[in-house]
């Protein structure tokens, strides 16, 4: 560390006791140092050179929609204080009701019902799209990666708006987007935190919520037309003999050849979706890796 013309050295007690008083978190899909570069208009240091695939369905001409991916959520339980000598930072909500309680009604756009789940559930203060492209391509009742939030949730919302692709669809009207990517968190899990769910309920929980995104769209009009395309959160659990970051992927569709009787997978998979609907929503490659896939 340099300070003032002199070297000073610190140790690495020092050093990591220095950095735990920065009021930093990491980077984190478009949020850098508790900040929006995009809304700061000011490049982001952690975008891969060759782009993201919205990027590359947008410069196509494509349709894309988003359900919770590179969407930064601010929570009505979260206080956050803004710096004006730091740009827009990520502030804190005054809100009326900051929860759903256990026995309360969720709002109509999470499904209705009553919260049968024994913690509160926090409401959504403000949504934003962290990169340019998803400005307008995105569900704004959809929470991020809160696993207080059940994937239950998620899955309504998502039904909810293929509902009403179909009911368009009914009337000679396609809106449904070509391409949908949506991220259902909770197989992840929050551990053992207390007062949230246990590992194997937030599991089933996912579970349950992928197995419902799926039955709605392989019964819709869509389905002849539409590929599914599931991948894990992190491939840390599934290291193999080859790579540590090979990652297990599911591909569902009336076309996916399949496997032999009996055969199942471990739970704990089921992250992100991908839904296509081709071939209009095929596109160039983005980098080297799409180029040299068959």
């Amino acid at each position: 560390m340099v300070h003032g013309g002199h070297r000073h050295r610190l140790s690495g007690k020092d050093l990591a006791a220095e950095l735990s008083r920065q009021p930093r978190t990491y980077d984190y899909e478009g949020a850098v140092a508790n900040n929006y570069p995009l809304l700061q208009k000011i490049p982001d240091v952690t975008d891969p050179a060759s782009g993201f695939l919205w990027g590359n369905l947008a410069a196509h001409g494509k349709t894309y929609y988003h359900f919770g991916e590179y969407i930064s959520t601010t929570f009505c339980n979260e206080a956050r204080v803004a710096d004006p000598q730091m740009g827009p930072l990520m502030q804190g909500h005054d809100c009326a009701h900051k929860a759903i309680a256990p026995g309360e009604t969720f709002p109509a756009e999470w499904g209705g019902g009553v919260n049968k789940w024994p913690w509160p559930v926090p409401l959504i203060a403000a949504n934003i799209a962290t990169k340019p492209e998803l400005v307008g391509h995105f569900a704004q009742e959809t929470p991020d990666f809160n696993l207080m939030v059940p994937d239950q949730i998620r899955a309504e919302i998502f039904i909810r708006h293929l509902q009403g692709w179909v009911a368009d669809k009914n009337q000679a009207k396609d809106t449904m987007p070509q391409f949908i990517l949506m991220r259902l968190p909770n197989d992840h899990t929050a551990g053992t935190r207390p007062g949230g769910p246990t590992p194997k309920s937030s599991v089933a929980d996912n579970d349950l919520a992928v197995g419902r995104v799926v039955e709605a769209v392989s019964h819709s009009p869509f389905w002849d037309d539409t590929a599914i395309f599931i991948l894990e959160d992190d491939a840390q659990s599934g290291g193999d003999h080859v790579d540590a970051h090979r990652s297990t992927a599911l591909v569902i569709s009336k076309y996916s050849p399949r496997g032999p009787p009996g055969r199942h997978l471990p739970p704990g998979l089921h992250s992100w979706i991908a839904a296509f609907t081709p071939p209009s929503a095929s596109f160039a490659p983005w980098n080297r890796c799409s180029a040299c896939l068959p």
